[in-house]
This record gives structure tokens, C-alpha cells and sequence, in this order.
């Protein structure tokens, strides 16, 4: 990847986001607050959920996995994510989404704790699930594949 294109990566998802504010608002739905006392399992169902998320998306990538086998994978680790954390958070597994739902103020107690759990474990989770995804890469595949896609196209 190239930084820029990380970069629209992360844009076309806030963009996306907000887009989904727009209908959150329209249809009026919240949230719910997570109960004094179950905050710590919103905490660990969020975690849980978005490092399986960013797990699963991460050795797809590195795995080179046929499309309809990714779509197919990646689908499941979304559905068992939110599963996982639907209850005690909303399963929203993903800080754009986060931030959207809290600029609109569409997650209750928003100010608080609310937004830790929706905005800070699942960026933490995602970068852990990433790096042992990495480490879990056969020794020299990920340096292959910067080469593969930094390679000049090859003439026919």
C-alpha cells in the first residue's frame, strides 16, 4: 500500500460513516448505554469482536485468499463480531462508524466511557490483531508481496 492509498482508505470509511449518521437520524435509533457494571463486557465483546474483524481481514489479505472465499470469511468475522458485542455495545466494531454515531450523538452516555469503548479499544484491537496476524506470516511472505506489488508491471 501506499500511504495515499491508506489514506482514501480511511476517508471513503468516514465518509461512509457519516452517510450512515444520516440515516441513523432519520430512522432515530441509539444506541443503548451499556449498564453500570457491564461496561467492562461492551469493553471486552467490542475488543474481542474487532480484533477478530481486523484478524480475519489481515490473513485474507496475506493469504491471497480467492475473492469469493475473502467475501465469504470476512462476512463471517463481521456476523460473529457483532454477534459477540451486539448485546453489550451494539457490535459497531469500527472507530469511522464510532465516530460518526457519536457526532451525531447517537450512542448514549456518548461524553463518557462510550466513547472509549467505541472509538479507542477497537483501534487498539485492530492494531493488535494486525501485528499478530503479521507476526503469524510465514518468514519472508510479506517482504515477497512488497515486492510483488511494488514490482514495475511486467510487458507482455
Amino acid at each position: 500500500f501506499h500511504w495515499r492509498d491508506g489514506l482514501l482508505y480511511v476517508l471513503v470509511q468516514v465518509v461512509g460513516a457519516f452517510l450512515a449518521l444520516g440515516l441513523g437520524q432519520i430512522v432515530g435509533r441509539r444506541l443503548p448505554e451499556a449498564a453500570p457494571g457491564s461496561q467492562v463486557n461492551a469493553v471486552i465483546f467490542e475488543m474481542l469482536g474487532t480484533a477478530l474483524l481486523v484478524f480475519v481481514v489481515t490473513r485474507v489479505v496475506i493469504s491471497k485468499v480467492p475473492e469469493a472465499a475473502s467475501a465469504l470469511a470476512i462476512g463471517l468475522a463481521l456476523s460473529v463480531g457483532i454477534a459477540l458485542a451486539g448485546a453489550s455495545s451494539g457490535g459497531v466494531l469500527n472507530p469511522a462508524i464510532a465516530l460518526a454515531l457519536l457526532t451525531g450523538n447517537l450512542v448514549a452516555g456518548s461524553l463518557g466511557l462510550g466513547g472509549v469503548i467505541y472509538l479507542l479499544v477497537p483501534l487498539l484491537a485492530g492494531v493488535g490483531a494486525a501485528l499478530l496476524a503479521r507476526y503469524l506470516t510465514p518468514y519472508g511472505a510479506a517482504e515477497q508481496d512488497c515486492d510483488e506489488i511494488t514490482a514495475a508491471p511486467k510487458k507482455p
